[in-house]
C-alpha cells in the first residue's frame, strides 16, 4: 500500500513495489494497491537508504523525467481510502497540459492531419509545374518525402496518442486519402468521385497490405487489449493476452491461406478470359505453356478496377492454395498487345521463382511469426509489465520494418524476372516498351538516386532498360557521339559537356567560348572528364534552389551543379541515350554496416527503456533504424544515451540489478556506436561527400532543437 499525505506534483514514500503516480493536489490524501504488476506502471530511480536498510524509490523534485512523459499509460485518481481501478489516459498531452477530453480529442486529430495538410500544400506545389519536364522527379520526391514524414509523424503521434494510437492512425491515413484525390485527378486522369475514391482506396489497401499490418500490430493490440481489460489482474492480463494473441495468430494463418480470395474481392477482380480479345488469351496461354515444367501450379488471370479508377499496374500472387496474375484495366486499355504479353512473361517468371523449397522457407518463416504473435503478449505482461504496452507496440515496428526491408531484397528477383519474361516472349523491344509506358503514364522518373534504389523493392527504368539490352545483346545507342552537347551551367564560368563517351565538367571557362571540346579544355581553369563506365549516377535532380545535375562514380564520390530549367530537356533527351552505359553501382559499400547498425539503435531503445531513461532518445533512434547511414543520427543516437546513463547511474542503486545491467549495456552499445560513427564519417569523408554529412548534421540538429523547444513549452508550467 501507498499512503501519500500534502502531496504536491510527483511524490512517492515508502513503497512496497516501484510505481510512478500522481496526486492531484496539495492537503490530498491518496491511498492506493501497488499488488500487481500491471500497476507498475514506469520503475523509478532507485536508491538504497543506509539507515533504513531498506529500497526506496521516488524522484528528486517535483519535475518528471522524460521517460514519464512519453511512457506513462496510466493514472491513479484521488481517493480518499481503498483503492480505485487505474482511468487511462494519454501520454504527454492530458498529463502534462492538462487537457480534458473533450479538448484532448480535437488537439489529437488536429496532430493526426498535418501530414495530410503537408501533402496538400506539396500537391500544389506539383500541379503548379504539370508541364515541366521535370514533372516526374517532382512527384517522385514528394512521394518519398512524404512517405518519410508520415511514418515518422505516424509513430511520434502514436507515442502521443497513447490508448487512441488506433483511431489516431486512421484519422491520419483517412486525410492522406483524401487530400491525394484531386492530385490524381489531375496527374492520371482519374475521375471517380470522392466516395467512391475513398472506399475504393480503403478496400485496396485492406486487400493489398492488410496481412502484414495486422500481423505487424496484433502483439502490441493484444497486450494492449490485456491491460485495459485487466489494469489489477495480472493472472486475468495474462490469460487475456494469450487468448488475444493465439486468436490473432489463428486470423492471421486464416487470411494467409485465402490471400488471393481476400485480394480478388477487395479489388473487384473478375476472369480476363471473359472479356479479353480471343488472339491475347491465346499469347498468354502460350507463355503459360512455355512455363508450365517450372510452375507449381497454374496461376489464374485475372482483371482488377473500377470505372474511372487509374489502375496502371501487373501483379502476381504468390499463393500456394491460389496463384494468380492480376492486369489493371488502365493497362490493359493502354498496352498493346505484345506489351501486354511481355508484362505477362514477368509476372510468370515471378511465379516460377517460387520454388517448393522457397515455399517450405517462406511457410516457416510465418509459422514461426504466427508463434511470435501469440506468444509475446503473455510473455511481456508476465516478464516486464511495467513496460509492456511499450515493448510490445516497439516489437510490432520491428516486425514490420523487418517485412518491408525483406520485400526490399526483392529488387535482384524483379531484374531476374526481365530477364526470363525475355527468354519466355522473345521480345526485347515490347518489354522495354512496356515498362517505359508504365513508367511515363505512373509519373515515375527513368532514373533514381542510388540511396532511393538501393532501398526499393524494384530497379530504375534505367537500370532494366540497362540489364535487357545487355541480355540481348544490343548496344546503346549513342547519337551523341557523333556531335558534342554542350550545356551551360547556372552557375557562371562552369560548362557541361557530353560526348559518346564521357561526361566533362569544365570550371572558369568565359563566356563567350565556342562549343568545341578542344576549345573548352584550353580555356577551362580546371576540368573533370568521368567516362559514362565510372560512373553510377548521373541524373537531373530537384534541390531546394532548382534544378541540378547530379553524378557520383564508383567509390561513392558524389557533386552537384545547377543548371537552367531551359536545358533540362536538352540533359533528360542526353541521359535517356547513355545511361544505359553507366557502370554498376557497389551496393555492398553503400550499405555497409547498416543491418548492425540498426540492430545497435534496437539494443539502446530496448536497454534504455527498460531503464526508464529512453525520453528524446527515441527521436534520433527512430532515425537511425530508418536511415542507418545518417551519420548525425549515429552521433546523436550515441550521445544522448551516454548522456541519460551517466545521469541515471548517479542515482541507481547498485542493488537494482534490472536498470544496473540495462543501463550498462545501453552505454557499452553507445559506446560501440560511436566507434562505428566515426568510421562511417572518415568514409563519408574520403568519398568527398563532406557537404552532405554537414546538411544532414543539421537537419538533425534543427529536429532535436525543435522537439527541444516544444518538450520545454510543454513543461513549463511545471517549474
Amino acid at each position: 500500500m501507498f499512503r501519500f499525505d500534502n502531496v504536491h506534483g510527483y511524490e512517492s514514500a515508502q513503497p512496497i513495489e516501484h510505481c510512478w503516480t500522481r496526486a492531484s493536489a496539495t492537503g490530498a490524501t491518496v491511498t492506493t494497491s501497488a499488488a500487481s504488476p500491471i500497476r507498475q506502471v514506469h520503475s523509478s530511480y532507485t536508491r538504497y537508504s543506509a539507515n533504513q536498510g531498506s529500497v526506496a524509490t521516488g524522484i528528486q523534485s517535483a519535475r518528471p523525467p522524460n521517460a514519464q512523459l512519453f511512457f506513462t499509460l496510466f493514472k491513479v485518481p484521488t481517493a480518499s481510502s481503498g483503492h480505485r481501478s487505474p482511468t487511462p489516459t494519454s501520454l504527454v498531452i492530458s498529463d502534462v497540459l492538462r487537457l480534458p477530453l473533450s479538448l484532448l480529442i480535437p488537439v489529437l486529430v488536429a496532430m493526426a492531419l498535418v501530414p495530410a495538410f503537408v501533402a496538400w500544400r506539396t500537391g500544389r506545389a506539383v500541379l503548379a509545374h504539370a508541364d515541366d519536364p521535370m514533372l516526374p522527379e517532382l512527384v517522385f520526391e514528394r512521394s518519398h518525402r512524404l512517405t518519410t514524414l508520415a511514418l515518422g509523424w505516424g509513430i511520434g503521434v502514436a507515442i502521443v496518442a497513447a490508448e487512441h494510437t488506433v483511431w489516431v492512425l486512421l484519422v491520419l491515413w483517412l486525410g492522406l486519402l483524401v487530400v491525394a484525390r484531386p492530385l490524381r485527378r489531375v496527374l492520371y486522369g482519374e475521375q471517380l468521385g470522392a466516395l467512391a475514391f475513398l472506399r475504393y482506396s480503403i478496400l485496396s489497401t485492406i486487400g493489398h497490405y492488410g496481412l502484414g499490418v495486422f500481423t505487424a500490430a496484433a502483439p502490441a493490440l493484444a497486450t494492449t487489449l490485456a491491460v485495459v481489460l485487466a489494469p489489477d489482474d495480472s493472472a486475468a492480463a495474462i490469460r487475456i493476452a494469450a487468448f488475444a494473441g493465439v486468436a490473432s495468430a489463428a486470423i492471421a494463418a486464416l487470411w494467409r491461406y485465402n490471400y488471393t480470395r481476400v485480394f480478388l474481392v477487395a479489388h473487384r477482380a473478375t476472369p480476363l478470359r471473359d472479356s479479353a480479345r480471343p488472339e491475347l488469351m491465346a499469347r498468354i496461354d502460350t507463355i503459360l505453356d512455355r512455363a508450365k515444367p517450372s510452375l507449381l501450379k497454374r496461376p489464374g488471370i485475372l482483371r482488377f478496377g473500377v470505372p474511372g479508377a487509374y489502375v496502371m499496374t501487373a501483379l502476381y500472387i504468390p499463393s500456394a492454395a491460389f496463384p494468380a496474375i492480376t492486369f489493371g484495366d488502365t493497362l490493359l486499355a493502354t498496352l498493346s498487345d505484345d506489351e501486354i504479353v511481355g508484362v505477362f512473361a514477368h509476372e510468370v517468371a515471378h511465379h516460377e521463382q517460387l520454388t517448393p523449397a522457397r515455399r517450405r522457407r517462406s511457410q516457416w518463416s510465418f509459422a514461426v511469426l504466427c508463434v511470435l504473435v501469440a506468444g509475446l503478449p503473455p510473455l511481456l505482461i508476465g516478464t516486464i509489465p511495467h513496460v509492456a504496452i511499450a515493448v510490445a507496440w516497439w516489437m510490432s515496428l520491428v516486425i514490420l520494418f523487418s517485412t518491408v526491408r525483406r520485400n526490399a531484397t526483392r529488387r535482384a528477383e524483379e531484374t531476374a524476372s526481365d530477364l526470363r519474361a525475355l527468354a519466355l516472349c522473345g521480345n526485347v523491344d515490347a518489354l522495354i516498351s512496356g515498362l517505359t509506358k508504365l513508367h511515363f503514364y505512373s509519373r515515375v522518373p527513368r532514373r533514381w538516386p542510388h540511396s532511393i534504389e538501393l532501398a526499393a523493392t524494384h530497379p530504375s527504368l534505367a537500370r532494366r532498360i540497362q540489364a535487357l539490352r545487355e541480355a540481348a545483346g544490343i548496344m546503346p545507342d549513342s547519337p551523341v557521339a557523333a556531335r558534342l552537347t554542350v550545356v551551360h551551367s547556372a552557375t557562371e564560368g562552369l560548362v557541361i559537356a557530353f560526348d559518346g563517351d564521357r561526361a566533362y565538367w569544365f570550371e572558369g571557362v568565359p563566356q563567350d567560348t565556342p562549343p568545341e571540346l578542344q576549345v573548352l579544355r584550353d580555356a577551362a581553369s580546371s576540368y573533370r572528364a568521368v567516362a559514362y563506365g565510372d560512373l553510377t549516377e548521373l541524373r537531373v535532380a530537384v534541390v531546394e534552389e532548382g534544378r541540378a545535375l547530379e553524378a557520383r562514380d564508383r567509390d561513392g564520390r558524389s557533386w552537384r551543379v545547377p543548371i537552367a530549367p531551359n536545358d533540362i530537356a536538352a540533359i533528360q533527351a542526353v541521359l535517356d541515350t547513355v545511361d544505359g552505359k553507366l557502370g554498376k553501382p557497389r551496393a555492398a559499400v553503400a550499405a555497409v554496416g547498416a543491418t548492425l547498425t540498426r540492430w545497435y539503435a534496437l539494443t539502446i531503445l530496448v536497454t534504455l527503456l527498460i531503464a526508464g531513461e529512453l525520453g528524446v532518445a527515441l527521436v534520433p533512434i527512430l532515425l537511425v533504424v530508418f536511415r542507418p547511414t545518417l551519420s548525425a543520427a549515429l552521433a546523436a543516437t550515441a550521445a544522448i544515451a551516454i548522456e541519460r546513463v551517466l545521469l541515471a547511474l548517479r542515482t541507481v542503486a547498485w542493488t537494482d540489478a534490472r536498470h544496473l545491467v540495462a543501463l550498462l549495456v545501453a552505454l557499452l552499445v553507445a559506446v560501440l556506436l560511436i566507434i562505428s560513427t566515426m568510421s562511417r564519417v572518415r568514409m563519408d569523408l574520403s568519398r568527398g561527400s563532406a557537404g552532405r554529412v554537414t546538411r544532414e548534421a543539421w537537419k538533425v540538429a534543427g529536429l532535436l532543437a525543435g522537439i527541444a523547444a516544444v518538450m520545454g513549452a510543454a513543461v513549463w508550467p511545471l517549474f
